[in-house]
Formats: C-alpha cells, structure tokens, sequence
C-alpha cells in the first residue's frame, strides 16, 4: 500500500505502519516537511486513539508511545550487535 492509500485508510494499523515507515525513512534521509507534517498529523491521531482507548490524558499517551518506542530501539539495537549462531 502506498502512504496516500493508509492516509485514507485511517485504521489503527495504517497509523502505525505510517509511523513506522516514515521513521526508517529518517534514519536515512532527514524528511521533508510535507512528511514532518504528515508524521505530526499521524502522531496526533495516534496519541488520541491510544488515550481515548487506554482512558489517558494525551500527555500520558505520548509518555507510554515514547517509552514503548525507546524500549523498542534498544531492542533492535541489541539483537544488531549481537552475532546470531548458525
């Protein structure tokens, strides 16, 4: 699915998916400000949905998605560093 597609789409998972390919891209290419906006748009919907679900302030939401997001690249950075056995 192309990004105007899960744009229209709107669902949870779009959301995510939007989020998520738009923080590879990041890492890297600096995004342009169309896709900063469309990030802050995404993050803004997100942050509702995950506040509205969880019964959250939308600051406790985007203190649980930064922690969540944190957790995860630790993650990713320790299972790169370590060699896997064949």
């Amino acid at each position: 699915m192309l990004l105007a597609e899960y744009l229209k789409d709107g669902s949870l998972e779009s959301l995510v998916r939007i989020i998520r390919g738009l923080l590879a891209y990041q890492r890297v290419r600096a995004l342009n400000d169309n896709d900063q906006a469309v990030m802050h748009r995404v993050q803004s919907a997100l942050l509702a949905e995950w506040a509205h679900v969880m019964d959250l302030t939308p600051l406790q939401a985007e203190i649980q998605l930064r922690h969540s997001a944190e957790n995860s690249r630790r993650l990713i950075a320790r299972q790169a560093s370590c060699p896997t056995k064949k």
